[in-house]
């Protein structure tokens, strides 16, 4: 069977076509590409890596207080054995916090500054650390939230700044911002972790207005 002169010319014509339409695709796919590579920048992946530090640092937290109350049981030198209590204790010098189970010299560790890359939380990197503010240095709960009626100060939760035993109105507050310095000069406030030992509760906000000038919350979330 003989093909026609005007088959052949269709079907040159048909394979340029398609060879424009990859050209095209091609195109669109590098633009697309060069848009995301942009929108993806360093600071933008630090950002959310900050982003993700805080909610890991909060379901940690969150986590360490219902084992609390649920008087959790750690698995220490070959034996399970209950801590005397569950300490959330703050290292301002060094920027971390610790999850004490206090008795058994068991401690978990979040880090929020260092010169490397955090892969496990991803609170900081050679571009970017998360810096906590703190009023307070140590928040102290008991198994079960027991208290001892026979003791009117003995408290089931208790917030201490350095060594001393604040009072039980008291409350917990904890800034986390997004440094790119190591000054810590400029930091962006973005959330806020208030917990209240009268009600037991952890409180999460964050900061829906910033002062451009100083990059200080003026305005947190409800």
């Amino acid at each position: 069977m003989k093909i026609s002169d005007n088959c052949l010319k269709n079907l040159k014509f048909s394979k340029a076509f398609t060879l424009i339409e990859i050209l095209i695709v091609v195109l669109i796919i590098g633009v697309i590409s060069a848009a995301i590579w942009k929108f993806f920048s360093y600071r933008d992946v630090d950002r959310m890596n900050f982003d993700s530090c805080y909610i890991k640092t909060y379901w940690s937290i969150d986590s360490f207080f219902q084992q609390a109350l649920s008087q959790k049981w750690v698995y220490t030198w070959w034996d399970y054995k209950v801590p005397v209590y569950y300490n959330l204790v703050f290292d301002k010098d060094n920027q971390k916090l610790e999850l004490q189970y206090s008795g058994l010299n068991v401690v978990k560790t979040i880090d929020f500054f260092w010169t490397g890359i955090d892969d496990k939380n991803k609170c900081f990197s050679p571009t970017f650390h998360t810096f906590l503010s703190w009023n307070i240095s140590k928040v102290q709960i008991k198994p079960w939230l027991q208290v001892d009626n026979s003791v009117s100060s003995d408290a089931a939760m208790v917030l201490y700044s350095w060594d001393n035993k604040l009072p039980s109105t008291s409350t917990w507050e904890v800034i986390f911002s997004y440094c790119t310095s190591v000054s810590n000069a400029n930091c962006l406030q973005k959330y806020r972790l208030i917990v209240d030992p009268r009600t037991y509760m952890f409180k999460s906000y964050f900061c829906v207005k910033v002062d451009l000038d100083n990059w200080k919350c003026l305005k947190w979330s409800q």
